[in-house]
């Protein structure tokens, strides 16, 4: 696994959650299609490399935070 792709998914990740209206519209973002996971990772192995590492677990936790937030806020 590249760690620098890794870092840098972490990366765009973190400015995306900040915009984030809902978990569904970071997922949406990121792992969607268009979406970044997409483009740093376009092969099976690259992303399946790259959904063992620290920072995907990092940007998953952020998907369920914003999860978290919204069933707070309703």
């Amino acid at each position: 696994m590249n760690k620098s792709k890794a870092e840098e998914a972490l990366k765009v990740a973190k400015e995306l959650a900040k915009t984030a209206r809902s978990a569904t519209d970071f997922h949406n973002a990121f792992f969607g299609i268009g979406g970044k996971f997409g483009e740093l990772f376009p092969d099976r192995a690259q992303r399946e490399a790259f959904l063992k590492t620290p920072q995907y677990r990092e940007i998953f936790q952020m998907r369920a935070a914003l999860e978290r937030l919204a069933k707070a806020a309703s």
